[in-house]
């Protein structure tokens, strides 16, 4: 029997508003779930972060909170997985987090080669694929392919000189007290010169009547690497 061509028509109109209908409520849904207020939503700093107090990946669909606007749409997690049940609360999940990150910081740090001074009395670990210049025990350059620098100075101290009179007139920003390996340091950072808006990471600690002066290089490139030197370094007098 042949189709008339009316009901055919019929038939693809149908179709046609059928598929509207899907399409306009999808897109309603998603506005209604997603682009809704940002009451509630918080800020994130990581994917990671974002992921494991909200148990979601964070897809635009599925993240119902507000993540970084690095987020990439089918981002899905890497490095640290995401806790068995959703139900642990959240400050459980930071210390699991921060667990996690300590043991890998463990094992990558396991791998390193070792540095050690006879003379000054210190030693510290780096990077296996890190190069080192050691010729003199006082200045010790050490880097990596991508012209990656880390230095550490040695100098003995003089009479009335400590960590505060030779730190003082440096002009460091962001400064603040810690310990290596429970010997007082400064630690701040310093501008280039003139048309280099890059910023250097400095260590100073004093032990034992020696100052020690760690330079990061560029603060973006080598910051992660001088904080797992810092966690190594050892003072052996």
């Amino acid at each position: 029997m042949p189709i008339n061509p009316k009901q055919n028509g019929l038939a693809t109109l149908w179709l046609v508003i059928i598929g509207f209908v899907l399409i306009a409520g999808s897109g309603y849904w998603y506005y209604v779930d997603y682009k809704r207020s940002d009451a509630g939503r918080k800020n994130y700093g990581s994917k990671i972060e974002c992921e494991i107090k909200t148990f979601k990946l964070c897809m635009p669909i599925l993240c119902g909170y507000k993540c970084p606007a690095d987020f990439k749409i089918i981002w899905l997690p890497v490095g640290l997985p995401l806790p068995a049940t959703p139900s642990v609360p959240y400050v459980e999940n930071e210390e699991w987090m921060r667990q996690q990150e300590a043991k890998r910081l463990e094992a990558e740090i396991a791998t390193w080669k070792t540095y050690r001074n006879e003379e000054y009395g210190f030693e510290f670990k780096y990077p296996s694929d890190w190069m080192i210049n050691n010729n003199s025990s006082t200045y010790i350059i050490l880097g990596n392919y991508s012209n990656d620098q880390i230095s550490v100075e040695a100098r003995k101290l003089q009479t009335g000189q400590n960590l505060e009179t030779e730190t003082k007139y440096i002009g460091l920003s962001k400064t603040q007290k810690i310990l290596v390996d429970n010997s007082t340091a400064l630690r701040g950072q310093s501008i280039g010169g003139e048309g280099d808006d890059s910023f250097t990471d400095l260590v100073f600690v004093e032990h034992s009547g020696t100052l020690f002066v760690v330079s990061g290089g560029d603060v973006k490139n080598t910051q992660s690497i001088l904080n797992n030197m810092l966690s190594t370094f050892k003072f052996l007098k």
